[in-house]
């Protein structure tokens, strides 16, 4: 069998902390094919790999309505293994600006780079991209119920989510 293990995994310390800040978002078509590398997990790109002009765009998430799962999906009987990427992220308050900008999102393919509360990112969707999935608008009813625009995005991959490195995400921000 080729798939050999070759590390053992150490316990960690017990200060890692739930939850995403920030969501970074760009079109699927922005990303040019082929130009992201990486090493052991963690891309090694030192420049943007959006085509010209392009960039992410940074979505700020209150404390505790954002959060990314990755399902790990073998299958013996076929031989495969496929990665199901999930994201939600809750933004409050509905403003007709921001409704606009959900259903630019609802209408196309996204590639998205997701920032949790221990600073890592992780690129999402990086070779088949995702694509928003049923999503809600609710208006709420009681006092401390959410209003705005509770939002899923899925996509399946072949690899577990690569990290970014933080020193990338400027040039990822800015036009390339």
């Amino acid at each position: 069998m080729a798939c050999v293990l070759n590390s053992g995994i150490t316990k960690a310390c017990r200060d890692a902390a739930p939850g995403l800040t920030t969501v970074y978002v760009t079109e699927f078509s922005n990303y040019t094919q082929g130009t992201i590398t990486s090493a052991s997990g963690i891309i090694t790109n030192s420049t943007s790999f959006l085509s010209t002009g392009k960039k992410f765009w940074t979505y700020e998430l209150e404390m505790g309505v954002g959060s990314e799962v990755e399902n790990i999906n073998p299958d013996a009987k076929t031989g495969t293994l496929a990665i199901a990427q999930n994201l939600n992220f809750y933004i409050p308050k509905k403003q007709a600006a921001v409704a606009q900008q959900v259903m630019l999102l609802a209408q196309q393919d996204l590639l998205f780079i997701v920032k949790d509360r221990n600073g890592k990112y992780r690129l999402l969707g990086q070779e088949f991209g995702m694509r928003m999935v049923a999503s809600t608008a609710p208006s709420g009813v009681a006092g401390n119920e959410q209003t705005g625009y509770v939002l899923a995005f899925s996509g399946e991959e072949r690899v577990l989510a690569n990290e970014v490195p933080s020193s990338l995400i400027a040039n990822l921000t800015t036009p390339a």
